[in-house]
This record gives structure tokens, sequence and C-alpha cells, in this order.
């Protein structure tokens, strides 16, 4: 891999990693890697985190009493009265906190080289990648190394730039598959069949290459002398798994005492802590730490950490969704379920601060009343910090919802509740021309007739009143009607 030719004593590395649970969370790769960071723990009190975020700006160029205030919001830190209170407008505090994240890191780039990496880019919500373009932008100036590995589906923002180099990556030649698969059997050669048959059904992609080794090598189909593997017997036709899917499945079914662990951790996400997983598995501690040690040992997890303030990774996307597919369809509802409710009932401060985690797993468990309501707070959320095209996504999909539920005045309620706030973050993002804005406008002042007199169509016809892309007579209603409801 590029960081372990690159990473070295004079080298600092700094890694994002994206989740597709997290698309729309804003910020969220730069807030789990702060929290990595600072050593954050859940039993933290505020004063020990905040004594933690002041001793790792301290050294930095930034003034504490302006920085300190900015990172302690987005990490949900509260300040003591010795610190002013923040009184920027939301977008404004948006934007120096992405000023203040970049002067920190150019500032390490002062100090030594900086390997950056942002792990599954094609997942980055908005606002992380208008930090990241940012960072682009100071490339060429900066002792720093930005590794951005993407599936194809990503678009880049940034155009054609000297300083930036597209590289996709092919499939491994045949040479470099028998070098992949050397390392996995320490050197010790493989039947020549075997070896064949690796290298043809694996067609050069590296994560197939090497679990695929590993299920021959788990397989029982050979035997290790001091020097080779040998088979133990003909080569069955099917012994050999034919794609990644049934490699990956193959090596949890021979786990198969732990493969519910496995399944229950992908549900989670591609990354998770312990704690969450401990409140949600019906396990007891130590069967659940030794399940987790095996797939650890395994390499289908990765560990930060020691139980229980330790984090897993899954080593590839590709396992998690693996473990998450073999899944039962009404297994894993009821799973997102359960980690719905356990996130309500012990983790409140996760909730807070994240009630779109919420929101999918109750969408993802059917649960959809349930998903509406945390939908509404996480856009509601996203807006408080101008997070526009994020709190887009979530009144979006908390209307989606409601669309296909029966119609009540209760729902009617909340879908005008929902349109009136993805009207306003509408305004933010697309500007008053947009024709978005009001037929989303409209669709509000159809729900607020619908459910007779309310205060919030003074709230729509404003909205309607601003818009720039009424026709005259539209315009004159609208102003009309505003000011008979105001007086």
């Amino acid at each position: 891999m590029v960081k372990d030719e690159i990473i070295g004593a004079a080298t600092l590395r700094i890694e994002y990693r994206c989740s597709p649970y997290h698309q729309h969370s804003a910020l969220y790769p730069v807030i789990t890697h702060l929290e990595r960071v600072l050593a954050l723990r859940q039993d933290d009190t505020p004063e020990d985190k905040l004594r933690k975020l002041e001793e790792a700006v301290r050294p930095s160029p930034l003034p504490l009493a302006e920085v300190v205030p900015l990172f302690a919001a987005l990490l949900s830190v509260p300040l003591p009265a010795s610190y002013s209170p923040l009184t920027l407008t939301p977008q404004r505090q948006k934007q120096k906190t992405l000023e203040a994240l970049l002067t920190w890191l150019l500032a390490l780039t002062e100090q030594q080289p900086v390997l950056f990496i942002v792990e599954d880019l094609h997942w980055i919500d908005p606002s992380t990648l208008a930090f990241l373009t940012l960072l682009v932008e100071q490339g060429p100036t900066t002792r720093l190394l930005i590794l951005l590995p993407c599936r194809p589906e990503f678009q880049s923002p940034w155009g054609l730039r000297t300083h930036l180099t597209p590289i996709a990556l092919q499939r491994l030649p045949q040479p470099q598959v028998e070098v992949m698969i050397a390392r996995v059997t320490g050197g010790k050669a493989l039947p020549l069949a075997v070896l064949q048959h690796v290298a043809t059904k694996t067609d050069g992609v590296p994560l197939f290459v090497e679990e695929l080794t590993k299920t021959v090598l788990e397989s029982g189909l050979l035997r290790e002398t001091e020097e080779a593997y040998a088979l133990t017997g003909p080569l069955p036709p099917l012994a050999i798994p034919a794609t990644l899917h049934d490699s990956l499945m193959a090596q949890l079914d021979r786990l198969a005492t732990v493969k519910a662990v496995a399944q229950l951790g992908a549900v989670l996400g591609r990354t998770f802590a312990y704690e969450v997983l401990q409140a949600v598995t019906l396990l007891d501690e130590a069967s659940l730490q030794q399940a987790l040690a095996r797939l650890v040992e395994a390499e289908l997890l990765y560990q930060r950490g020691v139980p229980p303030q330790a984090t897993y990774l899954f080593k590839h996307a590709l396992i998690q969704e693996a473990a998450y597919q073999s899944l039962l369809k009404s297994t894993r509802q009821q799973f997102h379920q359960r980690i719905a409710q356990v996130l309500e009932g012990q983790f409140p401060a996760s909730v807070e601060t994240q009630p779109e985690l919420v929101a999918q797993h109750y969408t993802a468990a059917g649960c959809t009343e349930h998903a509406v309501v945390y939908w509404q707070r996480a856009g509601q959320h996203a807006s408080d910090r101008s997070a526009y095209v994020e709190a887009i996504s979530h009144f979006t999909a908390g209307i989606k919802l409601l669309q296909a539920m029966p119609e009540t005045p209760e729902h009617t309620q909340q879908a005008l509740t929902l349109y009136i706030a993805l009207g306003a973050a509408l305004l933010m993002t697309k500007g008053q021309a947009a024709p978005e804005v009001e037929q989303v406008y409209r669709q509000a002042q159809a729900l607020c007739q619908q459910v007779g007199e309310t205060s919030q169509l003074v709230t729509v016809l404003f909205g309607l009143v601003r818009q720039g892309r009424n026709g005259a007579k539209h315009r004159e209603t609208d102003r009309h009607q505003c000011r008979n409801r105001q007086l």
C-alpha cells in the first residue's frame, strides 16, 4: 500500500474515512478524526474534553480564544463562562470553522510532510467536500500529499489542474497476482493447479486475490510442508469460490460461531464502537470479546483501542456489504430497529449530534413514523449549522416517507413542517429565483389550505413573495395574502 511505502518517522499521516451511513452528516469524517486525535472518550467529562482540545490547539498558531469555541461547537463540547459565546451567523461560523481547520493542517505541514488520505471519497458529505476543496487549492505550496481513493462513480469537482493526477487502478497482471499470493502464503508455493485457478478466478482484483488465497489455505484442500503446500487429493471442480462475494461468504461461514457478530457489526456500519455493539448484542461480555478477537485474527476486522473503548473497522467495505447482505431482510430490520432504540435509550449525546443515523436505522427497520421524526430533526440540526445541502437531503427523505404513508391530519401537518424547512434550505443553496423554491413553497401553500387556518401560512407566503420567478399576478396575490395574515 502507498501509505506503507511512504509513512515514516518524518511523515505525519492524517486519515479521514467517509461512510455510506454518513453521506449527509456534515463534516462527519472531520469530527471523527478530531475525536481520534484528541482521544475523546464516551465517559470524558466536558472539562476533560475541553482540556484535551486546548492542549491540542495550543502549539498551533491559532488563537485559543477564537478557535476553541469553533472546534468545541463542532465536537458538541460545552464551553465555560471564561470563553466568549459565539455570536456569528451559522453560515459565517461554518466558514470560519473550515478556515481554522485548514490553518491548523497547514501549520502541521510546516513541521513535517503530511500524507492526507480520504478513504471512500465517493461517500463524502458536502461540507467535508467543501473543506477538501480548500485543501486541494493549497496543494502546490505545501508539503502535503493527498490521496483520494474512490469508486469510478465519483465526479471530481476540481477539474483539470496540474497538481492533480488521476490514476485509474487497473487489475493486477499475472506476476503481481503471484506476488500477492506469495505474501498471503508466507512465501510457500501453492500447487500449480491451485495457483492457476486462483489467478484465473480473481481476474487481478487485489481483494479477491487475498481473500480467495486465504479461503483455499483454510479449506482443507491443502497440507503444509516446510517449503510449500500440497494437495491432499484431487481438486474438486467446485471447491474454490467463483466470485469475490462467494469467497467472502465462505470465509464468514467458516467462522460460523462468530458470524452473527460480524453481521450485527455490519448493520452498525463500516466502523462501529464496541460499547454500541455490546449494548445491542445479546451475548455476554466475554463471549462478545472472544468473537471480536476471532474476527480480528481472521483479518475481517481491524481493531483500535481496548474494550470497552475500542472501535472496529471492517477491512474492506465489500466485506461489510457481504456480511450485511447475508442477513434475511426480516433479521436486518429487527437489527436496525434494535440499534435505533438502543441509541435513543443509551446514547443520547450521539442522537443529539447525529439524528440522521437514528433516522436511517428506523427507515431501514420499516419504522416510518419514528424515521420521519428523526429526518426532521436531522434536517434542522444541519440547517442550524448552515449545512444546507445535507439539510435538503434529510428533509426530502422525510417527505418521501410521508408520501408513502396513509394521509392523516397528523401526517399532513408533518409534511407541511418539512416542506417549509425544505424551502428555507433551498433558498439558501439555490437562491430566490430557483424554480425548485417556488415548487416547494407552492406545495406548502396547498398543505396549509388542506389543514385549515395555520400560522405557518405567513411563513409560506413570505417565501413565495421572496421567490423571484413568480408571475406578477401570483406575486401580487401572495403579497395581498401576506398583508391580510399579518393584520
